[in-house]
């Protein structure tokens, strides 16, 4: 049976009113929403702050490929994570140590087939 592979890149702008002392502004603050479907969704957003929510890139229905691969590259094309049997547990570290936020990409293998996206890593 194949597999189909969603890519989801759903952002919602919400606008926030910021003030300082010399003027204020308005804040865009991304909300990435994840939409339940029959396939396999890419993801671009973790919040690793501990609150048990998106603190991982996670991927559904991993248990229905027999090889899943991840790769995760910084913005200089540095590879700061690899797993060759990733298991959702990708925290937005590197050698135990969490990485700066920003934007990051990375390769999805599933069954030798490549699939790419960017991801951010936000803290608050």
């Amino acid at each position: 049976m194949e597999k189909l592979v969603l890519i989801l890149l759903l952002t919602i702008y919400f606008i926030c009113p910021c003030f300082s002392e010399e003027a204020s502004s308005l804040l865009l603050r991304e909300d990435h929403i994840r939409t339940e479907m029959d396939t396999t969704i890419l993801y671009n957003v973790i919040t690793p702050n501990g609150d048990g929510r998106n603190d991982v890139l996670s991927f559904d229905d991993l248990s229905d490929f027999s090889s899943v691969e991840l790769y995760v590259f910084n913005s200089w094309g540095q590879t700061v994570f690899e797993s060759t049997a990733y298991n959702n547990d990708w925290g937005g570290t590197r050698d135990g140590k969490a990485l700066p936020a920003g934007s990051y990409f990375y390769i999805l293998k599933l069954d030798g087939e490549s699939y790419s996206s960017s991801i951010s890593i936000i803290y608050n």
